[in-house]
């Protein structure tokens, strides 16, 4: 196991050491004060038992054995003050991999020890890059533990819930790409949405609006605000609960779906369906088979709404490109309202020097009634 150093000098996160840490454990789990830190952790009054230092040994050589965690002692000044630990197997309520992390010693708290802990494991697992995101929860009145998590940048998952025992929780995660990635990833999520998204509005003032891969909700959200009702599919939970923290500040209802657009099926047909800057992450067989299923989404009389890059596109490199007028030739039989093969807006990604623009095309149809 790597020993990790952090921000704070003082602060490391070394391999637990079982005739070490033992006995600590025993001094931070006894009296009224172990009590409140296992509860904090989310255990019952009737689950809280009595330890002692066999019992300590038998657990910490638990965690070294096991293939399906990480775990670090934390040591401040040279003292171990508390233990962190990654489970890398999926558990009854989170996905892996999942941080957590007991801060025993009751006198360093509020010193940030948290918050630094938590940055080196990211930052470790970040560099290993096996693994896009990050999980973790606390407790709902857990304040010190939401607001730790929220300042290393964890975001909420859905709602909370409460478990067997009654207790409320919220999950959360964090995006662990490289710091790159994280701000390419934060320029998409916060630009405007599409021009041939406003179009729509001269086509329809109303009804009901699927949008195929909506990312954190850019299209999304517009369309909920010019009165639509949207749903919103997307495969990655962390755009999704961006895009719930957006509807909940500017007070709008999307339904947002966790999916895999391949496999996705909906229950009901839709007015409008739109499918931004997807298509080509795609095969050409997978766009023509959800192309296909897009168009027995529809409604009579509803709209299909589409922008992909095409093959004059400079970056290239893309599971299919499309060619000069090809996108509208799948649209047999419907009205081709708009096709339109230009550049994008310019636009300039972090760490670029210059900016630039893309190729892509541009579609509306129109179902016939």
């Amino acid at each position: 196991m790597k020993e990790l150093d952090t921000s704070m000098p003082e602060l490391k996160l070394v391999t637990p050491d079982v005739d070490r840490d033992a006995p600590i454990s025993v001094g931070w789990l006894e009296g009224e004060g172990g009590k409140n830190t296992l509860r904090l952790m989310g255990n019952a009054d009737k689950d809280i038992k009595p330890t002692d230092l066999e019992a300590e040994r038998r657990r910490i050589k638990g965690f070294l054995s096991t293939k399906d965690q990480i775990y670090w002692a934390i040591q401040y000044h040279g003292k171990t003050v508390g233990s962190v630990w990654v489970d890398l197997k999926k558990t009854k309520h989170l996905p892996a991999p999942a941080i957590h992390m007991m801060i025993g010693d009751p006198t360093v708290r509020g010193k940030g020890i948290g918050s630094n802990v938590a940055d080196a494991v990211i930052t470790y697992l970040a560099k290993e890059g096996q693994y896009d995101h990050l999980y973790s929860r606390h407790l709902v009145y857990n304040q010190a533990a939401t607001a730790s998590l929220k300042r290393t940048g964890f975001i909420k998952l859905d709602e909370p819930y409460k478990d067997e025992e009654r207790l409320e929780w919220q999950n959360v995660s964090l995006w662990l790409k490289q710091s790159s990635d994280q701000k390419h990833k934060e320029y998409w999520d916060t630009r405007k949405q599409e021009v041939i998204v406003e179009e729509i509005l001269k086509y329809k003032s109303s009804g009901s609006v699927l949008d195929l891969g909506t990312g954190s909700g850019r299209d999304a959200v517009f369309l909920a605000d010019n009165g639509f009702d949207v749903t919103a599919v997307d495969n990655d939970e962390t755009h999704l609960a961006a895009l719930k923290e957006r509807c909940r500040g500017q007070k709008l209802q999307i339904v947002s779906v966790n999916a895999d657009l391949l496999s996705y099926e909906p229950d009901h047909k839709f007015d409008v369906i739109v499918c931004d800057m997807v298509l080509h992450f795609f095969t050409q067989q997978q766009i023509t088979n959800l192309v296909a299923k897009m168009q027995q989404w529809t409604n009579p009389s509803g709209l299909n709404v589409i922008a992909a890059y095409s093959d004059k596109n400079p970056i290239g490199k893309r599971p299919y490109l499309f060619k000069t007028d090809e996108l509208p030739k799948l649209f047999d039989g419907w009205k081709i309202i708009s096709y339109e093969e230009k550049p994008t807006p310019w636009f300039q990604l972090p760490g670029e020097t210059e900016p630039r623009r893309n190729q892509a095309v541009y579609l509306i149809a129109q179902k016939p009634t």
